[in-house]
């Protein structure tokens, strides 16, 4: 009795300490002689590593699977006062419906949103003062992105020429991991981001180069990996995009799949709504982290050739 004791202790002492790192060590545990049968269960449930944003009246008692899976994409935007007035506020609900996508709206100022349409739909951070990739580390973690098919990462002053829905037909049947569709107007930091028009009839071009802003798509399963390699000192993300694809070519992509991680899609338009790129004052800093430490995956900026050999694809992601 006391040596049952003294196991059962030791056990739940155990359990504890492995929560923080419950990926590998929740199959050791399973994989242990010494847990019994109740024990176990709880382990296969405390374990699983999917979590979704389904509310109450989809993930509960008698639907658990809602918890853990959905067939949504999830979409992140940040926002403060002034994207009261552009697009993707006042689009947002109409452009990425209820029914396909999840959202996460990032605030970083004190402002209110309780008077937006989707307040009750939405989940709302607000962390005063913060970057994108700041957000981005600390709430959409693997486990989140696991559980949809796409991550849409918008910034505030970004205006869509298309439809969503349309463009995740087209780069889930070309598999592309990180896309962004091609630049129209507004600011622009990277030339190799602006639509070409060259490749608007093969859909657009596999790059080695995806910037972080105004919008970026990436698959689930890529997220969860690019997630490792970021610091969880950045705040901006600058450098980031700068060895992001080719570091998905090299430590994302099962080895049985292409090594083409990257495309801009010409096919569709995004107007990014400013007239200026952020001050670098915040960024700069933040650059040795990803160009010196990962300095063999740097972007030499280049489109390495068509996305599609036509452009029927896009024909049929419209029925």
């Amino acid at each position: 009795m006391k040596t049952n004791c003294i196991i059962y202790v030791l056990f739940g002492s155990l359990l504890i300490i492995l929560s923080y790192q419950y990926v590998d060590f929740c199959k050791i545990l399973s994989q242990s002689t010494f847990v019994v049968k109740n024990e176990l269960q709880y382990i296969n449930q405390s374990c699983n590593d999917r979590l979704t944003f389904e509310r109450r009246t989809h993930c509960n008692y008698k639907n658990k699977e809602m918890c853990y899976s959905t067939n949504k994409s999830l979409v992140v935007t940040f926002w403060y006062k002034k994207s009261v007035d552009k697009w993707i506020s006042q689009n947002i609900l109409s452009a990425f419906p209820l029914h396909s996508f999840d959202h996460i709206i990032f605030v970083h100022d004190n402002s209110s949103w309780h008077s937006h349409p989707g307040y009750q739909h939405f989940i709302w951070i607000h962390v005063t003062g913060q970057h994108r990739l700041w957000y981005l580390k600390r709430f959409v973690l693997p486990m989140i992105a696991e559980s949809y098919e796409f991550l849409w990462i918008i910034d505030d002053d970004t205006k869509l020429n298309f439809n969503p829905l349309h463009y995740q037909c087209v780069v889930r049947n070309l598999n592309v991991s990180l896309s962004a569709p091609g630049r129209l107007t507004g600011a622009l930091s990277h030339r190799l981001t602006k639509k070409n028009y060259n490749f608007s009839n093969q859909i657009g071009r596999w790059t080695d180069f995806i910037e972080t802003g105004p919008v970026v798509v990436v698959s689930s399963l890529v997220w969860q990996c690019i997630y490792m390699y970021i610091d969880a000192s950045t705040g901006t993300g600058w450098g980031l995009d700068l060895i992001w694809c080719n570091m998905i070519t090299e430590r994302c992509l099962p080895s049985s799949e292409h090594k083409k991680a990257c495309a801009i899609l010409d096919a569709f338009g995004v107007e990014h709504q400013s007239t200026g790129v952020s001050s670098s004052r915040d960024g700069l800093p933040e650059l040795p982290i990803y160009t010196r430490t990962h300095e063999a995956w740097l972007s030499k900026k280049r489109n390495i050739g068509p996305l599609a050999k036509d452009n029927k694809l896009i024909k049929f992601c419209r029925q």
